[in-house]
C-alpha cells in the first residue's frame, strides 16, 4: 500500500518547478545541469563537516507539508565560518516521517543519525538546502581499514567520488556501492558531464577519495570563491510570499491627456457609421435607378 503524503499535488508540482528553476535547465534525460566545483563554492554561503546526532520531524504550516530539523556536532567550518559558530549547527529541510506519512524531495541528500557529511550550504533556500541538491553534499564513510572515505549520495544508492576531473567536475564510480571499496567497478563516470573514462586513464583506482585528500583538493577552492558576508547561519528557509499589485497605467509618451485628440465614440449600429466620402449618396442612386442622368 502506498504511503500517504500531507503534501498535495499542486504544492509537489510547485517545489519541482522552483528547484528546475533554481538549479537551471535540464538536459535531455531530465537530470539537474551539473555544477564543477568553482561553481558549487561559488554558490555555497557556508561549508560544513559535521555528523548528524539528531533528527526531528515535523509538520510544517509555512509552506504546509513535512520538515525536518536535523543536527550536526564536531562542526567544522571549511568556509563562511563567523564569530558566532558553534561547533553543533542545526539544519531544515524539507521532508522527513510524521507517523505514517513520509515526505522525500527527489534527488537531495537524506540525512540519518550517526552519518557524516560535507555539505555546500545556500545562504537562503525556497527548495533545499544543499547546493545542486544532491551535488554539495559528500557522505563520508570509514573503509575496513578505518579509512574515512568520500561518497556521493542519490536515489538511495552511496557511489565513491574518486577525482576531480581538470574542469573540476566530481568523478564517481559507476555501479552500487557501499562503505568496501571492492564492490565498485573499474570504469568511471563523469557523472557531472556524462564522459565515460577507464580509471586508468584518470592515474586513479576506483576508490573513494579519502576526506584528507578531498579537503586538500576543495580548500583552495573555497578560499578564493564568493563572499556572500552572511549575517546569519547557512542553509536558512525563506517562504514564497505571493502578494497581488496592482495595474498602474503607462504614463503618456507626448504631453497630457488634454493635447491629446479626443477618440470619436464606437458607432452604435451600422445605421450611425459614417459612409465612405466616394459613396453615391441616396439621391444620386435613385436617379441611377430611375434611369436619370445628372
Amino acid at each position: 500500500m502506498p504511503h500517504k503524503s500531507s503534501v498535495s499535488a499542486r504544492t509537489l508540482a510547485g517545489v519541482v518547478a522552483t528547484a528546475l528553476a533554481l538549479l537551471g535547465p535540464a538536459t535531455a534525460d531530465g537530470t539537474v545541469v551539473p555544477m564543477d566545483l568553482q561553481t558549487l563554492s561559488d554558490h555555497a554561503g557556508q561549508v560544513i563537516v559535521g555528523r548528524v546526532t539528531d533528527v526531528r520531524s515535523y509538520r510544517a504550516d509555512d509552506p504546509p507539508g513535512i520538515a525536518s530539523q536535523v543536527t550536526f556536532e564536531q562542526v567544522e567550518y571549511l568556509k563562511g565560518a563567523m564569530r558566532e559558530s558553534a561547533s553543533t549547527f542545526t539544519l531544515t529541510v524539507p521532508g522527513g516521517t510524521v507517523g505514517d506519512t513520509r515526505v522525500h524531495v527527489c534527488c537531495a541528500a537524506s540525512f540519518s543519525v550517526g552519518d557524516k557529511w560535507v555539505l555546500f550550504l545556500l545562504p537562503t533556500y525556497r527548495t533545499f538546502p544543499v547546493v545542486g541538491l544532491y551535488q554539495g553534499a559528500f557522505l563520508i564513510l570509514p573503509d575496513a581499514q578505518g579509512v574515512e572515505r568520500v561518497y556521493r549520495f542519490r536515489h538511495g544508492t552511496a557511489r565513491a567520488v574518486v577525482a576531480f576531473d581538470a574542469d573540476g567536475f566530481a568523478q564517481v564510480a559507476s555501479g552500487r556501492s557501499g562503505a568496501a571499496s571492492a564492490l565498485l567497478q573499474d570504469r568511471l563516470i563523469g557523472e557531472s558531464n556524462v564522459r565515460v573514462r577507464p580509471a586508468d586513464e584518470t592515474g586513479q583506482s576506483a576508490d573513494a577519495m579519502s576526506l584528507e585528500d578531498f579537503l586538500d583538493r576543495i580548500r583552495p577552492v573555497l578560499a578564493e570563491s564568493r563572499d556572500h558576508r552572511l549575517l546569519q547561519s547557512a542553509g536558512r528557509p525563506v517562504a514564497d510570499r505571493l502578494r497581488a499589485k496592482p495595474l498602474v497605467p503607462a504614463p503618456l509618451e507626448r504631453g497630457d491627456a488634454a493635447s491629446k485628440p479626443e477618440s470619436q465614440p464606437m458607432p452604435r449600429s451600422c445605421r450611425d457609421a459614417k459612409r465612405p466620402q466616394d459613396a453615391p449618396s441616396v439621391e444620386r442612386r435613385s436617379h441611377i435607378r430611375g434611369g436619370r442622368h445628372p
